[in-house]
């Protein structure tokens, strides 16, 4: 599993796994105001994904989105 990948990478590999548009949603579920904010911040302005970043892995739960399915749309990401 790569350590990081571009912003572009990432957001390409949601769009093909049809998951940009639950991003939105996801962040703003998250019930914790600063970590919202936090998570907005991150996807909004980051130009590196790092996997074990604490908002990436905010936005994944919220997605409900498991480890291994995490790791798996950065390793496809690392292709792009």
């Amino acid at each position: 599993v790569p350590e990081s990948v571009t912003s572009r990478q990432g957001m390409e590999q949601l769009i093909r796994s049809g998951l940009d548009e639950q991003v939105d949603d996801a962040i703003n579920g998250i019930t914790d105001l600063v970590e919202r904010k936090l998570a907005r911040n991150w996807l909004d302005k980051a130009s590196i994904w790092e996997r074990n970043n604490p908002q990436l892995l905010a936005i994944g739960n919220a997605l409900g989105l498991s480890t291994q399915d995490v790791d798996s749309l950065f390793i496809q990401a690392a292709t792009l």
